[in-house]
């Protein structure tokens, strides 16, 4: 499921597909498993701030354009 660098930001509490997207993405990347159910809790949370620091990107749990386009380009 390609995931497009120009998503909003998300963070803990974001709801909605970009959140199962992402969902998707860090399991395809294994940094999961984790639900793929579109909210963004603690489990997600944890992933994508492990994804973040394995990538040099500030491990802080938001996923911002940089770290949206990481996540991209990992999936090429």
């Amino acid at each position: 499921m390609p995931v497009q660098s120009d998503q909003r930001t998300l963070s803990l509490g974001s709801v909605g597909e970009d959140v199962q997207r992402l969902q998707n993405s860090l399991n395809t990347l294994d940094f999961g498993p984790i639900d793929e159910d579109g909210v963004f809790g603690e489990s997600t949370k944890a992933a994508i701030k492990s994804y973040q620091s394995s990538r040099g990107l500030t491990a802080d749990g938001i996923v911002g354009p940089e770290t949206w386009a990481r996540i991209f380009h990992n999936l090429g």
